[in-house]
């Protein structure tokens, strides 16, 4: 009982994201990404032009809050870029995925039809994770087989 009091605060301190991240605002220039963590921590969002392929950018705020909020300044009008954000606190960080966004073009710079925009690396996945995606599809490929048998069944029957 004495190990189960004494590491509560421990367990409670566990670093999360709650909510988020979201652009929250954005124009052809610039924009703000937010999240929020169950513990208060720093923010980091980092950051890359797609098309460019260039490594991960970053801008920090070493506030420990729980609500985030970041604005990334100096993007280039209508163009893609992927994010993550990173929260440490007490040397444990957690880190969200990949996500995408799209800056506004510049007023009256606005492309008649939209030219495709490259969807970047995706993520690495470990021989773990990997062996999840592909029994998850087997999986699905039973259920669906499971069905169709079944109606196939009802039709002969009936």
């Amino acid at each position: 009982m004495l190990a189960l009091l004494l590491l509560c605060p421990l367990l409670a301190a566990q670093q999360a994201i709650i909510s988020g991240p979201l652009v929250k605002e954005m124009l052809y220039d610039y924009a703000v990404i937010e999240w929020n963590t169950s513990a208060p921590a720093d923010s980091t969002v980092y950051y890359y032009e797609m098309s460019a392929g260039e490594p991960w950018n970053n801008i920090s705020s070493e506030g420990m809050v729980k609500e985030h909020s970041i604005r990334l300044e100096g993007l280039s009008p209508g163009t893609g870029y992927a994010f993550k954000v990173e929260s440490c606190a007490g040397g444990e960080c957690v880190e969200s995925a990949a996500h995408g966004l799209v800056t506004d073009y510049l007023p009256g710079t606005e492309p008649t039809a939209l030219p495709p925009q490259p969807l970047g690396t995706p993520p690495e996945l470990g021989e773990g994770e990997l062996l999840m995606v592909g029994l998850a599809g087997f999986v699905f490929v039973m259920a669906c087989l499971m069905v169709l048998f079944r109606l196939s069944e009802a039709r002969k029957r009936g």
